[in-house]
């Protein structure tokens, strides 16, 4: 099973819950099509954040195995959710970290937007 296929599956439960379709409708470039999971949860590809931060090297294939929630600790009060992805980006492939990408699989946003996370 694709990442892709079982964190969408669960996600759907989580846009539903946050009330919505997940998809902030007007704000993603009308280039980048969102990914339609089902008919109440569109994903937005990592494009529509970071088509110009590619994983810094080598990303490992992934043997999904379970589904693990995280919380980060920031306000429900997001004025552009797309640049607080890139800053959690900008975080986890920092000297700080030195990791390759941005270890979300997936972001939720607080109105129920649902963004595609690390590469692959």
């Amino acid at each position: 099973m694709s990442r892709r296929t079982f964190v969408g599956t669960a996600l759907a439960g989580t846009a539903l819950a946050l009330g919505g379709t997940a998809r902030a409708l007007g704000r993603s470039p009308q280039t980048v099509q969102a990914v339609r999971l089902t008919n109440h949860l569109e994903v937005l590809p990592r494009a529509t954040w970071g088509a110009d931060l590619a994983p810094k090297g080598p990303m490992a294939p992934e043997d999904v195995r379970f589904l693990l929630v995280h919380h980060t600790a920031t306000s429900n009060r997001i004025p552009d959710q797309r640049q607080l992805i890139r800053n959690i980006f900008a975080f986890h492939t920092s000297n700080a970290k030195r990791w390759n990408d941005v270890a979300y699989n997936y972001f939720v946003g607080p109105d129920g937007t649902v963004w595609e996370g690390r590469a692959g």
